[in-house]
């Protein structure tokens, strides 16, 4: 076939077996196990039939039976690598870590872009369970109310449970949904934004707030998954499902211009050492080596 790797970026589809079959090395990313977001949809369907259905969607038994079958796992944080170990059974030593890249030529301060004053940003889709929004919604009545929530959710095809909720808490006039953007707007609301914040339950890497990071704007995530690991001490970090830890840190990061400033070089400096793409091609390809 002319092939000397197959690298597969998580369909693990039973196709890749036949690869296999042909002496041909496949290495597969998974950025997470499926175990993760069907056990957070089960938690919000609300019928038997519709939990039967979800189990259906999401095909968890076919990709833990190609993973362990793989001859190499790349992973993107350590809490992944935990994650799939302990639910497809992939061993440790058949895993490795490398952490995604952020292109800096495009996520990067602007020095021309003022911030815009109580502009909290959140980036992700407000349906997903996994990224908690529900969770700063609820935060949002308990913060300063000079500070307002914008959302970049990618046009989410729907925000049934996020509108009842904002209805519920009275907080229309303080979420403003930006839906779709490009990537030079998003980079722009980065630098807008005086606080990037994601409460996610759970994250595999997380990279609103390694692209914030990189924009040079402070970032309050949770302990969800790998965000402890992306921002490391560049960030605050709350619990996950705690709305009311989540408006204690933002009303005090808010309060605290000279933290602030800290917290933003910081991020600038820990993305330049850790998640540079250079970086991640050389442990990639080392990947590549050892296999072949």
């Amino acid at each position: 076939v002319g092939l000397d790797i197959i690298h597969d970026n998580q369909s693990l589809g039973y196709g890749l077996l036949l690869f296999k079959s042909l002496s041909i090395p496949v290495v597969a990313t998974i950025h997470h196990p499926l175990t993760i977001d069907l056990k957070v949809v089960l938690e919000r369907v609300p019928t038997f039939i519709k939990k039967i259905k979800s189990r259906l969607f999401y095909p968890v038994m076919m990709q833990s039976y190609v993973a362990k079958r793989m001859n190499h796992i790349i992973t993107v944080s350590q809490a992944a690598q935990s994650d799939i170990y302990h639910d497809f059974g992939v061993h440790i030593e058949k895993q490795t870590v490398v952490y995604n890249g952020i292109d800096r030529s495009i996520f990067k301060p602007i020095k021309s872009v003022d911030k815009i004053k109580g502009k909290l940003l959140f980036v992700g889709n407000v349906e997903d369970g996994k990224k908690g929004f529900i969770y700063l919604l609820k935060a949002l009545p308990l913060i300063d109310t000079e500070l307002n929530l914008y959302v970049i959710d990618g046009g989410a095809p729907h925000r049934k449970i996020t509108k009842t909720l904002i209805d519920k808490l009275n907080i229309t006039d303080r979420v403003v949904f930006i839906g779709t953007s490009t990537v030079e707007e998003l980079v722009r609301h980065y630098n807008e934004a005086e606080l990037v914040i994601v409460p996610s339950v759970y994250e595999g890497f997380g990279f609103p707030a390694a692209e914030a990071m990189s924009c040079g704007t402070p970032v309050i995530v949770s302990d969800g998954g790998a965000l402890p690991e992306v921002v490391g001490d560049a960030g605050v970090i709350v619990p996950h499902r705690d709305h009311m830890e989540i408006a204690s840190a933002i009303n005090s990061l808010y309060n605290d211009r000279e933290r602030m400033n800290l917290l933003a070089a910081a991020g600038l400096y820990r993305v330049k050492e850790i998640f540079d793409w250079q970086k991640v091609v050389n442990e990639i390809v080392s990947v590549y080596d050892k296999i072949i």
